[in-house]
């Protein structure tokens, strides 16, 4: 018999035909959550294909060898019992044993030989809202539902003997807690379907005229009530989760260090291998989001709002200049900066950087020496940048979005001695205050001479080029 053409496709509808098979359901009392070992079905493939099952743990006539037998002496006309070879192959190249689909309180779980790999939580305020909005004669079918327990199993030949603990299936995620790294992002569209405002910037000075139609009807009836007008999700290391109108619906949660330490057996299920480069981004992906969390809010209205963007990132981001290319967190970017500013940080030997966004201030170390704290003024940066880098970009949108940043970084050069981010941990304090220094800046558009009150710069010192280099950007 040949391989079936999708062959993970095929291999998911027939489990979970097993697993959609009608299996009693019960209720606890309200406040209660039904004991999912308690209401369970079990089906135990054989090495043939034929199969039989069990209810609450009683194996009785009900099998494939009965149900066919009992089909041909009544001429029932049903389809085949049996599970196709095909599939009882793959299960066995893929290492999966036991599939186990576990329902407890809200929440829903997917076991794979026994380890819980993705759970779909449906908050009670989903089926409230939904069917206080579509059905209000059942509002009350979410609390029932937050209280069924019941489970279903599947054993391939594999996993007869195979324990499982099906009462400890949660995948517990945590949506609220502190996070090193975090990121705010929210967008604004009117009820007309225009882009009004993204991390509180105005999509026209990004060349964006975004329109999507046909989002007048989430504010009429019936659909005005579900809250569709303010969206929300939020990622974090294990999960995802979705909220509508200020209220949780739904949390996804995930095992993702079983899912990657199994990615190539789970991988080969679906036709695909992970290679050594992208396990190794997958990896490090993981690594992040691990102390990560993104909320992204999606909202309908007339005006723009206070609606922006924020990030914070504590966790270090580490760089380095390796055969004169960009190298981030370990990957080569493959982008290589130029001789000028190689000379530069083969000079500072390494650098690191503390950016405060919200009082525009810059902490660093270079060569491994605290360097005095910088603060900037609101406006500083776009005309000096515009100086020397033109108009490639909105400097001044670049400012706001530095003015709600936070980070820390460091960067080595070649195989000098690594940044030491501890340097960054001091603030420069002065007893007497002097009150504003204004230090004359000027730049020549003709010859990339720079003074200070009016005295020139030895760039000459610096390297050569170094004049070229600034007229070349002065005179952009």
């Amino acid at each position: 018999m040949g391989r079936p053409k999708y062959p993970l496709l095929g291999f998911l509808l027939a489990a979970l035909l097993v697993l959609a098979g009608v299996a009693p359901i019960a209720a606890a009392p309200p406040g209660q959550a039904e004991d999912p070992a308690s209401v369970l079905l079990e089906v135990q493939f054989e090495d043939s294909g034929d199969w039989v099952a069990a209810y609450r743990g009683e194996w009785g006539p009900f099998d494939s060898r009965t149900l066919t037998a009992l089909d041909q002496a009544l001429g029932l006309g049903l389809p085949p019992l049996v599970l196709d070879a095909a599939y009882l192959d793959l299960a066995t190249k893929s290492g999966v044993q036991a599939l186990a689909l576990v329902k407890q309180g809200e929440e829903s779980a997917i076991l794979l030989n026994g380890v819980p790999v993705a759970a779909l939580t449906i908050r009670e305020a989903a089926f409230d809202t939904l069917f206080g909005e579509f059905a209000p004669g059942f509002k009350g079918i979410g609390s029932w539902f937050s209280r069924v327990g019941t489970a279903v199993v599947v054993r391939f030949p594999a996993g007869k003997d195979l324990a499982l603990n099906l009462n400890d299936s949660s995948i517990p995620v945590d949506l609220s807690g502190d996070r090193l790294n975090e990121i705010d992002l929210g967008a604004v569209i009117s009820p007309e379907g225009r882009l009004l405002s993204i991390g509180g910037i105005d999509p026209g000075t990004l060349g964006l005229n975004l329109v999507v139609p046909g989002l007048d009807i989430l504010q009429a009836p019936p659909l005005d009530g579900l809250g569709l007008d303010q969206l929300q999700l939020t990622l974090v290391g294990n999960g995802v989760g979705l909220a509508l109108g200020g209220d949780e619906w739904l949390v996804l949660g995930l095992n993702p260090t079983y899912l990657l330490d199994n990615a190539d057996t789970l991988g080969s299920t679906a036709g695909f291998t992970l290679s050594p480069e992208n396990r190794r981004m997958a990896d490090l992906a993981l690594n992040w989001l691990q102390d990560t969390r993104v909320q992204a809010g999606l909202y309908v209205a007339d005006q723009p709002g206070d609606v922006g963007m924020a990030i914070r990132l504590g966790r270090p981001i580490n760089a380095a200049f390796t055969g004169g290319n960009i190298v981030v967190e370990g990957f080569d970017t493959g982008f290589n900066p130029g001789p000028v500013v190689l000379r530069y940080f083969e000079g500072f030997e390494s650098v690191a950087l503390a950016l405060d966004g919200g009082e525009m201030r810059v902490r660093s170390a270079i060569g491994g020496k605290p360097m005095p704290v910088i603060r900037v003024e609101e406006g500083f940066l776009p005309p000096v940048i515009t100086i020397f880098a033109g108009d490639m970009l909105p400097w001044d949108l670049v400012e706001t979005l530095i003015a709600d940043t936070s980070l820390i970084a460091g960067v080595q050069y070649e195989d000098y001695t690594a940044p030491d981010l501890q340097l960054l941990d001091y603030q420069q304090k002065s007893e007497k205050t002097v009150g504003n220094v204004v230090i004359p800046v000027e730049i020549s558009r003709l010859d990339g001479r720079v003074s200070l009150f009016g005295e020139p710069l030895p760039l000459g010192a610096m390297g050569p080029g170094i004049a070229d280099q600034v007229r070349f950007f002065a005179g952009y």
